[in-house]
C-alpha cells in the first residue's frame, strides 16, 4: 500500500509519555514553538495536545507541569513519522511512545479551542464549512456526503463535541482538529482524563 497516496490516507496517533524529574516550564508561545519544531522536520496535515498533565502550576506568563505528562500528535500515515520519532520535543526524550490507527468516532473532548459559541451564529455549519474546504484541499474533490451536524457541549471543565453525518468528514476532524486546520486549535481527544486534565491549573508548585 502506498501510504503517500491522498486516497489511500490512514490517521494514526502517537502518544509520546514522559516522566519529568523536574518541573517543566512553557511560555504563552509554547505551542507555537512545538507547532515550528514539528514542521521542521518535514511533518504537515497534524494536529497536537500540547503537553498534558495533572499536575499544572501557573506562573506569570505561562506554566510548569511536572511529573507525568503527555504529548499527542495526530496525522496521516507517512515515512516523516519515524523522523519526529527519532527526535526530541522541546528538547526532551520520550519515556514510552504509543502509536494507534485511529478508529471512527463520534464523540470528543475538545481542547485548546477559541471558538466563542455566543459569537458564531452557526458554529455547526462553520465546522462542517471548513472541513469541505480542507477535504478539498486534500484530495482535489467534495466528499461524497457532505453532510454534517456538530453539536457542542460545555462541561464544569470540559468542552465536549459530537458529530453527525459524513464520516469521511468526522475522521478529517479526528485527525486535523474540530475546524480541519491541524496545529493546535481544536484538538480532539475520546478521552475524557484528557479532556479535563489541564483545566484546573494549581497556584503553587
Amino acid at each position: 500500500m502506498d501510504y503517500g497516496n491522498f486516497n489511500e490516507k490512514i490517521g494514526v496517533k502517537l502518544i509520546f509519555e514522559f516522566k519529568l524529574d523536574f518541573p517543566l516550564y512553557l511560555g504563552k508561545g509554547n505551542f507555537e514553538n512545538l507547532k515550528k519544531e514539528l514542521t521542521s522536520v518535514g511533518f504537515s496535515d497534524f494536529s497536537f495536545s500540547g503537553f498534558l498533565s495533572d499536575k499544572v502550576f501557573k506562573s506569570e506568563n505561562g506554566f510548569y507541569i511536572k511529573s507525568r505528562a503527555f504529548f499527542i500528535i495526530k496525522t496521516f500515515f507517512n515515512k516523516r513519522i519515524a523522523d519526529i520519532l527519532n527526535n526530541k520535543i522541546y528538547g526532551l526524550k520520550p519515556h514510552k511512545i504509543y502509536i494507534n490507527r485511529l478508529n471512527f468516532n463520534r464523540e470528543f473532548y475538545v481542547l485548546n479551542s477559541n471558538l466563542d459559541l455566543d459569537l458564531v451564529e452557526d458554529y455547526s455549519d462553520f465546522i462542517r464549512e471548513k472541513l469541505i474546504e480542507k477535504y478539498r484541499e486534500l484530495y482535489g474533490k467534495n466528499p461524497d456526503d457532505n453532510s454534517l451536524v456538530v453539536i457542542i457541549k460545555n462541561g464544569k471543565n470540559y468542552k465536549k463535541a459530537l458529530f453527525f453525518g459524513s464520516k469521511k468528514l468526522i475522521n478529517l476532524a479526528n485527525v486535523l482538529g474540530l475546524y480541519g486546520t491541524g496545529g493546535y486549535r481544536g484538538f480532539l481527544v475520546e478521552d475524557k482524563k484528557f479532556g479535563v486534565i489541564n483545566n484546573e491549573i494549581k497556584s503553587e508548585l
